[in-house]
């Protein structure tokens, strides 16, 4: 993975009245934030990033090894034409010509129209991956499911939002927006699995742009497609590990980036026996695959955020899921400081309230920080959305250790206050305070609406609709 850069990002968050202290870590008196220069060679534990395992793996959880993985009826006689009677072959031949009546008439009556094929709309561009990407069947028709992913950054100017999803032909979509009104889709010329989960991250302020979006192909088998500046959108490394996901599985992804982070991809997966892998990406080619034991429902929704400030140090990843029992739950691994000296995962470090079975999660941090009472930085906030009958509902973080300020709200321009007029698919939230969801209401389009959060942190504002062209007509 790339030097950390400093001079890259110009970070912004819109709504949002937050402290933003110019040296989080307190490392520096200038306006920068110190990052950890970790080049992929120089890594301690090639195979443990994060410092979970060691060569020992202190916290018992296995690390699995991932190198490659895993005859025609008789005639029947006929008399010949000329011993039958004159009136037989003229009765045979009007039989004939009924049959034969009768027959074209049920083809053409039971033949459908073709479809129309839609044409591209102004807004729409196209482009190719460098690897060749992997094509839906023309024999298996797309199966459409609602499922989006979405990114937000800012990078010398020229960020702004990233939102995934597939078109009706199955293609996987990129729109972006710089300033959430006008928005621009680009086909990346790659064809997930039909109803393939989808997930996307990019990289963090103070480090080259890069930008990961997961998704499954074929039998399963999940992929990630990059984005950098230098090379564009190329196929990643990750189908080679040969990681099969259920059918039923979600994808999250995270960029684990920060002063004491090794500076990794990370990514969320169930596979067909229903355990969540986690996986870190341990060089440009090489990956790492831990079998998490969650006792998570099979088909949970799976959300990683972080890393997250914590006092004096900055690097605890939360992983937001449903447990078997339907509760909505927080794993997360801390690093020694702050969990008794030994880095690890704790599956069962918070449980929340019911949900409805399988429900979707999102779950963001901001880049910004707080400093509590003994002057040590924090995380901002964090944001946790999930679905139920009734539209988006959203749990929020603020401040210091377990400080949260509020737990399963419904909020009113996030609902469905029609009853079954409207119902809400897939959701994701970005770390500047956006939220997406894909809205479907009887006789028209589905759509990609948009929310932000307020100053209070707890309050949105409906900021419009994901102009999809003709990507969903």
């Amino acid at each position: 993975m790339s030097a950390p850069n400093t001079g890259s990002w110009n970070e912004t968050h819109q709504g949002l009245e937050v402290a933003h202290p110019s040296d989080p870590l307190g490392n520096t008196g200038s306006d920068k934030v110190v990052v950890q220069n970790t080049p992929d060679k120089n890594l301690a534990f090639p195979n443990d990033p994060l410092g979970v395992y060691g060569p020992g793996k202190s916290d018992g959880v296995p690390v699995e090894n991932w190198n490659g993985y895993g005859g025609a009826l008789p005639a029947l006689p006929q008399k010949p034409w000329y011993r039958r009677r004159k009136w037989l072959i003229i009765a045979g031949f009007v039989l004939l010509i009924a049959i034969v009546a009768a027959v074209v008439g049920a083809v053409l009556g039971t033949k459908k129209p073709r479809t129309s094929t839609s044409t591209a709309s102004s807004t729409t561009t196209s482009t190719s991956p460098t690897a060749t990407p992997t094509s839906t069947s023309t024999a298996d028709m797309f199966h459409y499911t609602g499922n989006i992913a979405a990114a937000s950054f800012a990078w010398n100017g020229t960020g702004g939002t990233r939102v995934y999803y597939q078109d009706t032909k199955g293609e996987l979509v990129e729109a972006s927006t710089k300033d959430n009104k006008t928005w621009k889709n680009t086909k990346l010329s790659v064809f997930p699995q039909n109803g393939s989960a989808l997930a996307a991250a990019v990289s963090r302020p103070g480090y080259d742009i890069e930008i990961t979006v997961l998704y499954t192909a074929s039998s399963g088998i999940v992929q990630d497609l990059v984005y950098t500046q230098s090379s564009g959108w190329t196929q990643g490394t990750l189908s080679g590990q040969n990681c099969i996901a259920a059918s039923t599985s979600r994808l999250s992804a995270l960029y684990n980036q920060c002063g004491t982070c090794a500076n990794t991809v990370m990514i969320l997966y169930q596979d067909k026996s229903g355990t969540v892998q986690f996986g870190n990406r341990t060089s440009t080619t090489s990956w790492s695959l831990t079998s998490l034991s969650l006792s998570a429902l099979v088909g949970t929704g799976l959300a990683l955020q972080g890393p997250e400030a914590y006092g004096s140090t900055e690097n605890q990843i939360n992983l937001f899921h449903q447990k078997a029992t339907n509760t909505l739950a927080m794993a997360s691994w801390k690093e020694a400081a702050i969990s008794n000296g030994v880095p690890t995962w704790n599956p069962t470090d918070q449980s929340y309230y019911p949900a409805s079975p399988g429900t979707p999660i999102a779950a963001v941090c901001s880049n910004d920080y707080v400093y509590d009472s003994g002057a040590k930085p924090h995380t901002a906030w964090i944001q946790m959305l999930s679905l139920s009958s009734t539209g988006i509902v959203t749990d929020t973080w603020q401040g210091g250790p377990d400080s949260w300020l509020a737990h399963d709200v419904s909020v009113a321009v996030m609902s469905n206050s029609t009853g079954a007029s409207r119902s809400f698919n897939e959701v994701a939230v970005t770390s500047q305070g956006l939220a997406f969801a894909v809205v479907s209401a009887a006789g028209q389009n589905d759509t990609i609406e948009s929310w932000s959060v307020g100053s209070d942190l707890t309050t949105w504002k409906a900021i419009g609709n994901v102009d999809t062209g003709s990507s969903w007509t």
